[in-house]
């Protein structure tokens, strides 16, 4: 089950302290694929199992797939993503975080997705409170193999996710909650 696949991608991040209590991340994304569709799958001979057992359990395996792509079987996605994200001390105990990454995909359009977060420490008392959203496309195996009993199916669209995380901790010498 022969998949001939390639892609290559550029990335580039960056990170820039405004000042001692402003910091950024940003970056940015290109990446270019060459996908196959279908596995290049030859088929061998039918053989009922009497057929099988009559030859002595032997079979003529099918030739190798050929080297080659076939233009009608393959697939050129584009991806290009940016993103930012501040880092804001408050005060030294203090920290808020704001994000956002744009990605575009030549397939399925532009996703927007969002980041926020709160960290603070006071005394033994630890706090967090945190949002952040997500954006993944189908993989190729799963949009493109053989067949749906291998689990693949072509209309597959992006998954959207959120998560949201709130934590309190306590510590002391002895023990932490």
């Amino acid at each position: 089950w022969q998949a001939k696949n390639s892609s290559w991608t550029v990335l580039q991040d960056f990170d820039l302290k405004a000042t001692s209590k402003l910091s950024f991340n940003f970056g940015i994304k290109f990446e270019k694929k060459d996908i196959q569709k279908k596995y290049d799958n030859p088929y061998g001979v039918y053989q009922t199992p009497a057929e099988w057992i009559a030859n002595g359990g032997s079979y003529p395996f099918p030739a190798p797939p050929q080297d080659v792509t076939q233009g009608q079987n393959r697939a050129y996605p584009e991806d290009r993503g940016l993103y930012l994200q501040g880092r804001f001390r408050v005060t030294d105990k203090d920290i808020l975080i704001l994000g956002g990454r744009s990605d575009h995909n030549s397939a399925y359009g532009t996703a927007t997705t969002l980041r926020m977060g709160y960290v603070g420490n006071h005394g033994s008392w630890g706090f967090k409170a945190l949002y952040g959203e997500g954006f993944q496309e189908p993989t190729p195996r799963t949009l493109f193999g053989e067949f749906r009993g291998a689990g693949s199916d072509p209309n597959l669209k992006p998954e959207k996710s959120n998560t949201v995380e709130v934590s309190a901790t306590y510590t002391s010498r002895i023990f932490s909650v």
